[in-house]
């Protein structure tokens, strides 16, 4: 099991009956403003970047960086992989140093094939990626508990994005083949990883999308559009 792996110093209140604590989330609950453009611009700088992690860019921590010296012009699958752990490590120290780049893209990739087994829609793996990330930042995901938060972010996900009275058992078994965490782990899980995303699995399009384009360049489709169809993603008429 998990357990408590978040730091879970919520803010609790302490009832008059000593036998109990009881956690409050009400500081949770408040407007996010997931579906409104406008007010997602105002507040973009201060939140979630979805280029914190991997980079702006597609391998950006794959190759060693620049230098006046002459670099060799190709190198060893093993020496770019701790090239690319040690260039995170110095962008994100306060990450768990246990917690590398490549755990996190294993992670990742895990949860992308249990998806394809089951079919589920790319912006249903962009959005189990966008919570992973979010714990990742905050230093709550760990060499022992990534498996588990990356399958908890995977099957909130699929029920916040996959049409409701979808059928999720598949989805577990996929997820236990890949990341051999069983369904019973995930279920026992999940509130806390809701919790520790505080309750906001609906993210504006500027979260996701970079993901959704990522995963979406691994996979056979010619375009976006021909994945898509002609309607507007996330299109809401707010009048």
């Amino acid at each position: 099991m998990l357990g408590r792996f978040s730091s879970h110093q919520h803010t609790t209140h302490q009832e008059t009956d000593t036998r109990h604590t009881k956690h409050s989330y009400a500081h949770f609950l408040m407007p996010t403003h997931s579906f409104n453009e406008d007010a997602i611009q105002k507040t973009a700088q201060c939140g979630y970047d979805p280029y914190c992690v991997e980079g702006a860019m597609e391998g950006s921590y794959s190759m060693p960086p620049t230098s006046a010296t002459s670099a060799p012009t190709s190198m060893r699958p093993s020496d770019m992989k701790r090239e690319a752990n040690e260039q995170f490590r110095l962008a994100h120290p306060d990450i768990h140093a246990e917690m590398t780049l490549s755990k996190i893209r294993t992670v990742k990739s895990n949860l992308l094939e249990a998806a394809r087994a089951v079919d589920l829609e790319i912006s249903t793996i962009a959005h189990a990626y966008v919570y992973f990330e979010k714990l990742v930042l905050k230093n709550l995901v760990t060499k022992k508990n990534r498996k588990l938060v990356g399958a908890c972010c995977l099957f909130l996900a699929a029920k916040a994005n996959e049409p409701k009275g979808s059928w999720f058992q598949a989805l577990l078994e996929a997820m236990d083949d890949q990341l051999d965490v069983d369904s019973e782990e995930v279920r026992e899980n999940e509130f806390m990883v809701f919790t520790d995303l505080e309750f906001n699995l609906f993210l504006p399009r500027h979260e996701y999308m970079p993901h959704f384009e990522r995963i979406f360049k691994t996979l056979d489709y010619k375009s976006v559009e021909e994945y898509l169809g002609n309607e507007a993603f996330y299109d809401i008429d707010y009048h």
